[in-house]
């Protein structure tokens, strides 16, 4: 996950560094010997304003630990308050 707006890494494009946790991201942990991953869930993308959730935010973070545990790499997703 981000720390800034969207709040959630791409999922769908190229690899980057930086900014992606697609299918190429997830290859390279298992490769590497990664067993477990952490994904903070940051609060400012779960209810960017009071009373109003966005539901893509949380429907991306379940996809994206779906496909991690997939995997067979552990996920774990500590909620961050910001």
């Amino acid at each position: 996950m981000q720390k800034k707006f969207p709040w959630h890494p791409d999922t769908t494009g190229p690899f980057n560094a930086e900014s992606s946790m697609n299918a190429e991201d997830i290859a390279n942990l298992k490769k590497w010997g990664f067993t477990a991953v952490r994904l903070g869930v940051m609060w400012p993308g779960v209810e960017p304003s009071p009373g109003q959730y966005n539901m893509t935010y949380l429907k991306v973070a379940a996809l994206l630990t779906h496909t991690v545990e997939l995997s067979t790499v552990i996920c774990c997703l500590p909620l961050l308050l910001t």
